[in-house]
C-alpha cells in the first residue's frame, strides 16, 4: 500500500504497463503527415478535446484511485508484482482496452473529415499507437526505467530524408 504523502503516479511499477492519452504534441505529428487543412485541424482539436475529457475521468475516477488503494506494493520489482497475480493483470487489461476505444473512437471522428488521399496515411498513425500499447506489454517490464519513452523504428524512417 502507499505510505502517506506517497504518490501512485511518482512511477510505481504498474502505471508504467498504462498509456498516457494522445497528446497535443502527437496532433502535431498527425496534423503534419495528413497534411490538414484549417477547417480539419480545428475540428479534431475538438475531437481531441472530448477524447482527453474521457481519458480524464477513466484516470481520475478508476485508475487513480486502484492505484492508490488496491496495490500492494511490498516488491518494488515487476516480476514479483505479476507473478501469480491474476487480478492484477485483469484489470491492467480492462484499463487497457477502454484506453484503446477511446483511441479507436477519436480516430474513427478524424476519419469522417479526411480526403480520401488523407484517409490512405491513417493506418500508420493507427499503427503506431498500436506499437506503443504492443511495447508496453512486450518490453515495458524490462525498459522501466527508460525516460525518454520507447525507439519506434517506424517512426524514424518516417522522417528520414533520403
Amino acid at each position: 500500500m502507499l505510505m502517506p504523502g506517497q504518490t501512485a503516479r511518482a512511477g510505481g511499477p504498474e502505471d508504467y504497463l498504462l498509456l498516457s492519452e494522445i497528446k497535443m504534441k502527437h496532433l502535431d505529428q498527425y496534423a503534419y503527415r495528413l497534411d490538414l487543412s484549417l477547417a480539419q485541424w480545428v475540428a479534431m482539436l475538438d475531437y481531441h478535446q472530448a477524447y482527453k475529457k474521457r481519458y480524464k475521468e477513466l484516470r481520475t475516477k478508476e485508475i487513480d484511485p486502484w492505484l492508490k488503494n488496491g496495490i500492494d506494493r511490498s516488491s518494488s520489482t515487476y516480476a514479483a508484482l505479476l507473478k501469480g497475480n491474476a487480478a492484477f493483470i485483469d484489470k491492467l487489461k480492462y484499463f487497457r482496452r477502454k484506453m484503446a476505444g477511446f483511441d479507436n473512437e477519436l480516430f474513427l471522428m478524424i476519419e469522417a473529415i479526411l480526403t480520401d488521399t488523407q484517409l490512405e496515411r491513417m493506418p500508420r498513425i493507427r499503427d503506431h499507437r498500436t506499437r506503443q500499447f504492443t511495447y508496453l506489454t512486450s518490453a515495458g517490464i524490462a525498459r522501466r526505467d527508460w525516460k525518454h519513452g520507447v525507439l519506434d523504428l517506424g517512426e524514424i524512417i518516417y522522417f528520414m530524408t533520403l
